[in-house]
C-alpha cells in the first residue's frame, strides 16, 4: 500500500476515530488503526474496541499516486506524528518489504511496525437482522445529543442509565438522558413516516465518539438498527455501536407537570451568579441554596470550613416565598446548554423537582433537576 496525503486531512481523520483505539491493548491489534484504499481512490481509516467501531474516509486527489490495499498501524503513534509535523506539509505513506510502514514528510522519516489487516476485528453489527431503517439530518442529530448528553450517568450500577435513549416514531425523534438526579430531554420533528418505532439506548462512549463524527451540515445520515447494534453513516463516516440491553425508565413520569410557581430569570446572569457562588460550595455535595421571593432570587453557598458566598438577582416572580437547594453543577450544566436569553423554572414547592425550560424557545427541550437538602 502507498498513498500521498495532506497532513491536515490525515490528522482530521485520525482525530475523528482515535477514541476507539484501545489504550490498555488487551489485544495488540486494537492499538492499531486500519487503512483501506479502494479502486476508486477512497481512503478509509477505522478503529475499534469491539464495542464501538469508527470509520472516517476521504477521497484521495485524482492526480496523486496510490496503491489499492489495506494495512494496520499504531493509531496513537501515527496521530502524534501528524500533530508535530509542520502545517500544510505533505505526507508520503508507503509499506516496505520488511514489514514496516514508512511515514515521510520533508526531511522527517518514521518507520512504524504493522500488523496484518486480516487480523483487524470488524464489529458484526447484524446487517442481516435490521429491525429499523431511517434518515436524519446530521445537524439535527448533533443538536439532540449536545442538548442532552451531559445528563447521562457514569458507571452507574443501573447500567441502562449509562447511555442516551433515542426514541423514533412517526413525526418525531426524542433524545433522553438521566442519572437519577436530573433529566434532559429534547425532541425534533422528523420526516420519519414509515411507521417505524425505535427505542434504543446508545452507550455513553458511543455517544461521545459519535459527536466527534457529526458535523453541522444539513446532509442526512442513515440509521440502521439491529437487535444489538446501531449503525449510523454517510459518505464521510461510519459509526457502529453495541446497544445497551435494558429498559429505560418511563421519562414521562419523571417530568413534574403539577408545578404552579414559575420563575423567569436571565440565563447569563444566573449562570454567572451560580458560578461565583459555587466557589465556596461544599466540595462533596456542591450544594447551593435558593431563596425565592417576589421579584428577587437569593443564592447562598457554604463550604466545609464555614466560608460563605451570597448573590442576588432580579427575577420575574410574584408567588409566595420559597426556599430550595440544588447541586450547583446540575444547574450550570443546563444553563450551558440552553440558548435563549431567559429560562423558566417551574416548581410546586421547595421539596419538589424543578422543571427548567427555555423562555421563548421551541418548547421541545426541557430539563428536570431534583432538589438537594442543605
Amino acid at each position: 500500500m502507498k498513498f500521498v496525503i495532506q497532513r491536515e486531512i490525515l490528522l482530521k481523520l485520525l482525530q475523528q476515530i482515535i477514541g476507539a483505539v484501545e489504550r490498555r491493548q488487551t489485544m495488540p491489534i486494537l492499538a492499531n488503526v486500519l487503512f483501506v484504499i479502494n479502486k476508486m481512490g477512497r481512503l478509509a481509516v477505522t478503529s475499534s474496541d469491539l464495542e464501538v467501531e469508527l470509520t472516517a474516509s476521504t477521497q484521495l486527489d485524482a492526480g496523486s499516486q496510490y496503491d489499492v490495499g489495506s494495512i494496520t498501524v499504531p493509531g496513537r503513534k501515527l496521530l502524534d506524528i501528524c500533530r508535530v509535523l509542520p502545517d500544510e506539509s505533505v505526507i508520503d505513506f508507503y509499506q516496505e518489504d520488511n514489514g514496516r510502514v514508512i511515514v515521510r514528510s520533508g526531511r522527517s522519516r518514521y518507520a512504524l511496525a504493522m500488523l496484518p489487516a486480516d487480523d483487524f476485528p470488524n464489529v458484526d453489527w447484524g446487517s442481516e437482522d435490521i429491525s429499523a431503517e431511517f434518515m436524519l439530518q446530521q445537524q439535527k442529530l448533533r443538536h439532540l445529543i449536545e442538548s442532552t448528553q451531559f445528563a447521562m450517568a457514569q458507571q452507574d450500577v443501573r447500567y441502562y442509565l449509562n447511555g442516551l435513549l433515542l426514541e423514533v416514531k412517526d413525526g418525531s425523534v426524542v433524545a433522553v438522558a438521566t442519572d437519577g438526579h436530573r433529566l434532559a430531554l429534547n425532541g425534533i420533528e422528523s420526516p420519519v413516516t414509515n411507521g417505524s418505532y425505535v427505542r434504543i439506548i446508545i452507550p455513553r462512549k458511543g455517544i461521545v465518539e459519535l459527536l466527534r463524527l457529526l458535523g453541522d451540515s444539513e446532509e442526512e445520515v442513515s440509521f440502521f438498527v439491529s437487535n444489538n447494534h446501531v449503525r449510523i453513516s454517510n459518505e464521510h463516516f461510519i459509526f457502529i455501536s453495541k446497544l445497551i440491553d435494558g429498559k429505560f425508565p418511563d421519562y414521562e413520569k419523571a417530568i413534574p407537570r403539577d408545578g404552579d410557581k414559575k420563575v423567569v430569570v436571565e440565563r447569563d446572569s444566573l449562570k454567572g451568579a451560580l458560578t461565583r457562588v459555587a466557589i465556596l460550595s461544599s466540595d462533596m455535595f456542591r450544594g447551593v441554596q435558593l431563596q425565592i421571593k417576589s421579584g428577587l432570587l437569593k443564592m447562598h453557598a457554604r463550604s466545609q470550613d464555614q466560608e460563605e458566598a451570597e448573590e442576588e438577582l432580579p427575577i420575574e416572580y410574584t408567588g409566595p416565598d420559597m426556599a430550595t437547594g440544588f447541586n450547583v453543577n446540575y444547574l450550570l450544566d443546563v444553563l450551558s446548554t440552553v440558548k435563549t436569553e431567559k429560562i423558566v423554572l417551574t416548581m410546586k414547592d421547595g421539596a419538589s423537582s424543578t422543571l427548567i425550560e427555555e423562555d421563548g424557545g421551541t418548547g421541545n427541550s426541557l430539563y428536570v433537576v431534583m432538589p438537594l437538602r442543605l
